[in-house]
């Protein structure tokens, strides 16, 4: 049996793209003779080691977020037993994901001192823009330096969307591998309705935007744009954001609309019954990351989406077709968009239709698995 150590930054309870990406793809490798150990943050707070399956198992460390990144508390004595707890079956390869998070350096370092193959998986499509211009300079100084040592030293690098392997290529002179990742469709499918989103606005048109409140999200777009509409059409609608960050305040502040609902942090679970309830789904993103999981849940879920082009969503949103491509994040776009999309309940069923199918066809775990496994038999004779 394979054994495999992930040093993810993120994972369940945690909620976001990376960690169902990670639990789902450990999930199904482990049942293709791998034994899988995910050493990542203890954030939020829980158990530091559990076992979710018969060969997947879990090591949570002390860790610490700044801006949103998780650095491990390798000061202290407690970090370094968790560490010796998941590294106590001599992993055969160590994978990291993303390169701007902290476990991955950390992960790389680990990977050269023990002369272990080291796969990293990017998600990333950019610079991070955080909406502040020396907060910039300092992610932009640290990819330069940290993320390129990654990216370019890594035996084997793996990106999840055509807009990231257009990034990684910028850093990398070696191979490149793009494997998207799959979704759990059956799963997603048995999705229920959200029993007091669906009654409280019954004759309403509901937007939806599920995603963390940063600035490179481009929420504040959608936002500006949704109040700028005539007032008939905002009565005739709702907003809904799901989520928190480091701008939720300055958005609720801004947004004092009756028809802008700020729902907070929500269980996946609860977030994907009121994404199901709603009928339109909003991808705002400016610039950062690959693909968007809750994107591609969306699709899942047979809603009409209204997309920019950023995080991989001009790769699987075909104007008209599966969403509505914009041009670019912002609030003249969205507006122009909101105008013929609200009231057409055609084309936002035909929409939905036409994107449910396509994630479908093309977002398959078992595919991708099998992909991943023609990786590591690469990797053995590299």
């Amino acid at each position: 049996m394979r054994k495999l150590l992930i040093f993810s930054p993120f994972f369940p309870p945690h909620i976001g793209g990376v960690e169902t990406h990670v639990y789902e793809f450990s999930k199904h490798l482990s049942e293709k003779d791998f034994y899988i150990t995910i050493f990542t943050p203890n954030l939020p707070k829980t158990k530091e080691k559990e076992k979710i399956k018969e060969n997947l198992q879990v090591v949570r460390y002390p860790a610490v977020e700044i801006f949103g990144n998780p650095l491990p508390k390798f000061w202290t004595l407690k970090f370094w037993k968790l560490l010796k707890k998941a590294t106590r079956n001599k992993p055969d390869y160590v994978m990291s994901r993303t390169r701007f998070f902290f476990p991955s350096l950390f992960s790389f370092l680990y990977s050269k001192l023990t002369r272990k193959k080291h796969i990293h998986v990017e998600h990333g499509s950019d610079y991070l823009d955080l909406g502040s211009k020396w907060k910039n300079s300092l992610t932009k100084l640290y990819d330069l330096i940290i993320g390129k040592l990654i990216l370019s030293r890594s035996d084997i690098c793996v990106v999840i969307s055509q807009a990231s392997y257009k990034f990684v290529k910028k850093f990398r002179k070696k191979k490149i591998y793009l494997i998207t990742r799959g979704m759990e469709i059956k799963e997603i499918e048995k999705t229920k309705l959200d029993k007091t989103i669906s009654e409280n606005y019954k004759n309403k048109t509901k937007i939806c935007f599920c995603g963390r409140l940063i600035y490179w999200k481009g929420l504040h777009n959608a936002l500006k744009a949704f109040s700028n509409l005539p007032k008939k059409l905002q009565e005739d609608s709702v907003f809904l954001v799901i989520g928190d960050g480091p701008e939720k305040k300055k958005y609720e502040n801004k947004y004092k609309n009756p028809k802008i609902n700020f729902l907070g942090k929500l269980p996946r679970k609860k977030a994907l019954s009121i994404l199901k309830s709603s009928d339109i789904f909003i991808h705002s993103t400016i610039s950062g990351g690959a693909l968007s999981s809750s994107l591609l849940e969306a699709m899942c879920l047979g809603k009409a989406i209204i997309a920019s082009p950023a995080e991989g969503a001009d790769e699987v949103i075909f104007n008209n077709k599966t969403g509505l491509l914009l041009r670019e994040s912002s609030p003249k776009e969205f507006e122009k968009v909101f105008q013929k999309l609200i009231k057409d309940k055609k084309l936002q069923t035909k929409l939905g239709k036409e994107a449910k199918k396509y994630l479908k066809e093309n977002f398959k775990w078992d595919e991708k698995i099998e992909e991943y496994l023609k990786l590591f038999g690469e990797i053995t004779n590299y």
